[in-house]
């Protein structure tokens, strides 16, 4: 009998957090992203041992970028990683930034480009007041569902217009960081995926140095990594650098 309720209990409070999805009327509160948080996880380490090559570089990488480069102070209780990642093998030695320049340009138009799907990192993130922010990661489902709470389908960095329901933004903004004022220019817009966002991860041939592109509200940054043996390590080979 006491395990009956206790399971009632536990069924209870599931449809509780789940309510906002499964309701008509599109809802975002703090059960709605803890409801998130707990549904979409990251893959754990059986699963990405059990990936090709490439992909648990792009994955180490990754989550080495975001534990050396504290570019910028999360504040919010939640924080979105995006939900894939380009990348490039280019057939060169090399990816010092003076050869790069020199003869990886052309390289670069030539490499086909690819795209991980799915990525879900395990990405350990602490505030400035030293306290563990939950990661959510980005699915059709919940993007589709955020599209209806603000009455229009999301596209990442649209610009804010009278489309969307200012305080209905504002709402989400408490959860996570939607909006954005570019000091450059003073326009405002918004995006799901939480800064820094990686735009690309360059390869040599050999996949021993990698160029990680990333940007966040107010610039780019292209980091250098190399491999040394079976581990990923970042230089201080930081440039600005444009391939488009």
């Amino acid at each position: 009998m006491q395990i009956s309720k206790q399971i009632s209990g536990i069924i209870f409070i599931i449809f509780i957090l789940s309510y906002p999805l499964f309701g008509q009327k599109a809802i975002i509160n703090q059960n709605f992203f803890e409801t998130w948080h707990e549904e979409v996880k990251p893959f754990s380490k059986d699963e990405l041992s059990k990936k090709s090559q490439i992909e648990k570089d792009i994955y180490e990488i990754f989550t080495l970028n975001y534990q050396h480069f504290q570019i910028f102070s999360f504040k919010k209780q939640f924080v979105v990683i995006q939900d894939n990642v380009s990348y490039r093998i280019l057939d060169i030695d090399s990816l010092s930034s003076d050869y790069f320049f020199r003869i990886g340009l052309t390289h670069y138009k030539q490499a086909s480009k690819c795209l991980l799907e799915d990525f879900r990192p395990q990405i350990q993130i602490i505030n400035n007041k030293n306290e563990k922010i939950k990661t959510l990661y980005l699915t059709d489902k919940y993007r589709k569902y955020l599209g209806k709470y603000l009455g229009k389908p999301i596209q990442d960095n649209e610009k804010l217009n009278k489309n969307y329901n200012s305080r209905k933004i504002k709402n989400i903004n408490k959860y996570i960081n939607v909006m954005n004022i570019c000091l450059m220019s003073s326009v405002k817009f918004y995006h799901l995926i939480s800064y820094p966002i990686i735009d690309e991860i360059i390869f040599n041939i050999n996949k021993t140095n990698a160029l990680i592109r990333f940007h966040t509200c107010q610039d780019d940054y292209t980091i250098k990594f190399i491999k040394n043996n079976t581990k990923w390590f970042v230089t201080d080979d930081v440039l600005h650098l444009t391939v488009d």
